[in-house]
């Protein structure tokens, strides 16, 4: 036997590889278009990228579920799913979006955040996943495509859209130290635009509509008022995303296509990102190139440790930590918030409850966040400036 070395060693760094794929429908959206589509042979073609790519997370645009599909399976992962609904609440057969985690990550270190809401849009899902090294946000995104909101079934404002979704990333981008990671299909051409003016990347060179550019606008002002990156034409030159057809996009020497899909991290955490590209799928699947990251984790990370146990209480973990916040808000403070925001919601409460149990540093950095959001609610709905800081 191997004598064991002395000394720590250092907790090895955590590597998590990221795939991005728009789908164009694994259930079929109308009577019989099952056997015209080919449904079951894509999401045959699904489970052989997946068992040869094996990545750790597959995020998944134009899945076509309804709220009643529960049997999709692809071995060896677990899948998330949210599908769009309409107005009125029911399954639109369109849309839709869905993330694979693998089996080696326990279920138990993956947690399924809240549904933002997205001023009727259902085209984001956000995931938590709580490894060695720390916390990581991560989600993908499917936006609607402009003939789409025009349908009476969802009659959606993007300006509006995009600014809910920027109120709820907001919230999820104060926890400073915990990267986040949202890959998708956006729909929009950012053309030459720039996010980070100071540290540019390549853009994708095509002539833009005057359309096009309205179009992006209200994912542009997104951008500008997020602290996020995008990781198109950071690794290398900015390529086209979608191509058009299934065949075009299988064959690599094609390159004449649009650039609608991204990956986006949080800019401070842009070294973390070691690798991006945008390539072919091994099997031929659908008009869409899949997105490829890879997100390497240092032995520490957000505040949290390699080591999760506490040696000195022979090995169990310290008891969960609670944090008491009002669950019944007055009256006035909710017509402040909804005065300074637009709207009221009572998601934190819900974030607050699902953080149960939590590390105390996960509970204080929410409770910052709340409070500072409600500081800042009051101060706009009454005038005065009320303390900054934690509520007492």
């Amino acid at each position: 036997l191997a004598m064991p070395q002395s000394g720590l060693q250092p907790p090895p760094l955590e590597e998590l590889r990221f795939i991005s794929l728009n789908c164009a429908g694994l259930s079929p959206n109308r009577a019989a278009q099952q056997i015209r589509t080919g449904i079951l042979q894509k999401r045959d073609s699904l489970r052989a990228i997946m068992d040869y790519v094996a990545p750790s997370v597959a995020f998944l645009q134009e899945t076509w579920f309804a709220l009643e599909d529960t049997m999709f399976d692809i071995p060896g992962y677990r899948y998330y799913g949210r599908p769009r609904l309409t107005l009125r609440g029911r399954s639109a057969c369109s849309g839709g979006v869905g993330v694979l985690v693998s089996a080696s990550i326990p279920a138990d270190s993956v947690r399924r955040l809240p549904d933002p809401e997205e001023a009727g849009s259902c085209g984001m899902l956000l995931l938590e996943l709580l490894l060695v090294a720390g916390s990581v946000v991560m989600g993908t995104i499917y936006s609607e495509q402009e003939n789409t909101i025009r349908s009476a079934s969802l009659s959606l404002d993007m300006t509006a859209v995009w600014a809910a979704r920027a109120r709820h990333l907001t919230c999820l981008l104060a926890h400073a130290a915990r990267p986040l990671l949202l890959m998708g299909d956006i729909n929009v051409h950012l053309g030459d635009f720039q996010e980070l003016p100071a540290s540019p990347r390549l853009s994708y060179h095509r002539h833009l509509t005057a359309g096009q550019v309205s179009w992006a606008a209200p994912f542009k002002v997104f951008l500008r008022g997020q602290p996020l990156a995008v990781l198109n034409g950071r690794f290398g030159p900015a390529v086209a995303t979608r191509l058009p057809s299934s065949t075009a996009a299988f064959q690599e020497e094609i390159t004449d296509g649009t650039e609608i899909d991204y990956g986006l991290v949080s800019s401070s955490h842009l070294h973390m990102v070691t690798h991006f590209d945008v390539r072919p799928t091994p099997v031929q699947f659908s008009d869409h190139r899949m997105l490829c990251a890879t997100l390497l984790l240092p032995p520490v990370l957000n505040g949290m440790s390699a080591e999760r146990e506490d040696p000195g209480m022979g090995g169990m973990p310290p008891p969960p930590n609670k944090l008491n916040l009002p669950v019944a808000p007055t009256p006035a403070l909710k017509r402040a918030i909804r005065a300074a925001t637009g709207s009221w919601s009572a998601g934190w409460v819900e974030e607050v409850r699902s953080l149960h149990p939590a590390s105390q540093g996960d509970l204080d950095a929410l409770y910052e966040r709340v409070s500072m959001q409600l500081c800042a609610a009051l101060h706009e709905a009454l005038g005065s400036r009320p303390t900054m800081g934690r509520f007492s």
